[in-house]
């Protein structure tokens, strides 16, 4: 897709630069239609895009965001294999993360069990804990989705993992002791 983008252009610094643009605007395009659209989850923290189109663009993508998703698929798609497979994961899963509410309200849970199989073969080739984690918690609801339960558990052993390993989120404490066990009164204002 991009790449397409980038072929007539001659010099590889150029084109490099050019494929850079094309992936980081692609990516920035999803986060303004993503924004607008009902999430049944929170978002994990992502590497902003690093190139953003004009504000005209994303005006037109705000104003219409399902619309331009449903337009956009396809490419979207080839986004995140293309970003994975050519060395940019700070594209590939956060794209991937991106796509997963549009895919989910649209019922296409096999192209988004495949975003988010490359978004996270990127962010292990880059040894992107972050990446990870988010990609096999976001596995975990789209096994799910497609009735494929075992996959679904097998996934969420894997994120519970990842997630630890940040040492942050999804019920994870750095600091392992015991709690007291909260009595009626403290469990109200904790």
């Amino acid at each position: 897709v991009a790449r397409e983008l980038t072929a007539d252009i001659d010099a590889e610094p150029d084109r490099s630069a050019a494929l850079y643009r094309a992936l980081h605007g692609w990516l920035a395009l999803a986060v303004t239609a993503d924004t607008e659209l009902p999430h049944w989850t929170g978002l994990d923290p992502e590497p902003p895009p690093r190139w953003s189109p004009p504000d005209d663009v994303r005006a037109a993508v705000r104003d219409d965001p399902t619309g331009w998703f449903d337009e956009e698929r396809g490419t979207l798609i080839g986004v995140v294999r293309q970003a994975a497979e050519e060395g940019h994961p700070a594209v590939s899963w956060p794209l991937a993360q991106r796509l997963s509410a549009y895919l989910s309200l649209r019922g296409r849970y096999e192209d988004w069990a495949d975003v988010l199989m490359w978004g996270l073969r990127a962010a292990e080739k880059a040894d992107d804990k972050q990446g990870r984690a988010t990609m096999l918690g976001l596995s975990v609801l789209a096994a799910a989705d497609r009735d494929e339960f075992q996959s679904a558990v097998e996934f969420g052993l894997r994120t519970l993992i990842a997630y630890r390993e940040l040492g942050s989120a999804v019920g994870w404490r750095a600091d392992p002791a015991p709690r007291r066990a909260p009595t009626r009164m403290s469990a109200e204002y904790e």
